[in-house]
Parts: structure tokens; C-alpha cells; sequence
């Protein structure tokens, strides 16, 4: 990874997109490697996601952005705008299931709780 400041303003040259879009691999790595660092200071400060989360939903959305760059509609916002977008829709994505995982995972803890009681019962009325 690049270890001088990224400079974000690059992205908004027309010129730029337009090698994006174009499937110029220079400015891909471009954008992975000046977009990736302010995604990982940003999932660690706004979401508090770990590190190696963070790896994954930032590779994630920085292959949307390549994947929908011809979405992007430069007359409705800038395009850090538009990938930090794309990034906090990754996070939020994460989150929820996240958060479904432990409510199936709870909800498989009731349930053998349940058997385990009802097992016990029954044990107990045999013996």
C-alpha cells in the first residue's frame, strides 16, 4: 500500500473516470490503492469493524466500484461521495448479518435448551 497522503481530488477528473470506465488497470490500481486506506480508517472509526473484516468488506466494495463505475452519475455527487457510499452500504450489509448469525445462533441456543429440559424431564420420569 501506498504509504504517502492519497490524494481523493484525482478521482473527480473527468479524465480519470473515463479510464475507469474503460477498464484502464493502472487506474484501478488506483483507486485500491488511495481508496483501500481511507476505507480502513473509516470502517475502524464510523463502525468499529476489526481489521480482518475490514479486509474483506473493503476488497468487496472496492470491486463494486470497478464492477458499477458506469453507474456512477457524476451530475449527482462526487465520486469518493458515491465509493463511501457503496462502503457504508458493505458495512451496514456486514452488520446485519452479523447480527442475523446471533439471533440464529440464540435462537438455536433457546431451542436446545428447550430438548436439553425437556430430555431431562423425561429422564427424570422413567427413572
Amino acid at each position: 500500500m501506498n504509504t504517502s497522503k492519497p490524494r481523493l481530488d484525482k478521482f473527480e477528473q473527468p479524465d480519470f473516470i473515463a479510464r475507469l470506465r474503460a477498464g484502464d488497470e493502472t487506474a484501478y490500481h488506483e483507486v485500491v490503492e488511495e481508496l483501500a486506506m481511507w476505507f480502513a480508517v473509516y470502517t475502524k472509526r464510523k463502525f468499529g469493524i476489526n481489521e480482518e473484516d475490514a479486509k474483506d468488506i473493503i476488497q468487496d466494495a472496492i470491486m463494486t466500484v470497478y464492477l458499477k463505475i458506469e453507474l456512477y452519475q457524476p451530475a449527482r455527487g462526487k465520486f469518493v461521495q458515491w465509493a463511501f457510499q457503496i462502503l457504508r452500504n458493505k458495512c451496514s450489509e456486514s452488520y446485519i448479518m452479523q447480527i442475523m448469525q446471533l439471533k440464529t445462533l440464540g435462537t438455536f441456543c433457546s431451542l436446545k435448551s428447550r430438548v436439553l429440559v425437556k430430555l431431562r424431564a423425561e429422564i427424570q420420569q422413567t427413572n
